[in-house]
């Protein structure tokens, strides 16, 4: 990973029974504790963008409140058959695990202070 305008993400996402789904990040734009934006691609092993699977632009903005941060995450498809692919594919499933994931490691991280 380079998280830098330019840079990329090259990830791996594992479902409940030990498959791996290959993706791969393209940042655009990164404003410190403001927002990132980004394309986002299926790939291989290698990442190898996948451009026949869908593509999403996204963006994920950070707004300070009192003793928290709200994250909001917006992706856009080209198209509506591409968002109902993706749908198809688990991705609201997925979004929950992550951030289910995300909740465990802020827990673990304020318990460390």
């Amino acid at each position: 990973m380079k998280f830098e305008v330019g840079g990329f993400r090259h990830y791996a996402m594992c479902g409940p029974n030990g498959e791996k789904h290959w993706g791969l990040t393209d940042y655009k734009s990164i404003t410190y504790h403001r927002d990132f934006t980004g394309i986002d691609y299926f790939s291989d092993e290698e990442a190898n963008k996948n451009e026949s699977l869908p593509v999403a632009g996204f963006q994920v903005r950070f707004l300070a409140a009192t003793n928290l941060t709200q994250v909001t995450y917006t992706a856009r498809y080209s198209d509506l058959v591409q968002l109902e692919n993706v749908v198809k594919m688990g991705a609201i499933e997925g979004m929950k695990s992550a951030l289910n994931e995300l909740d465990r490691l802020i827990k673990l991280v304020r318990e460390g202070d």
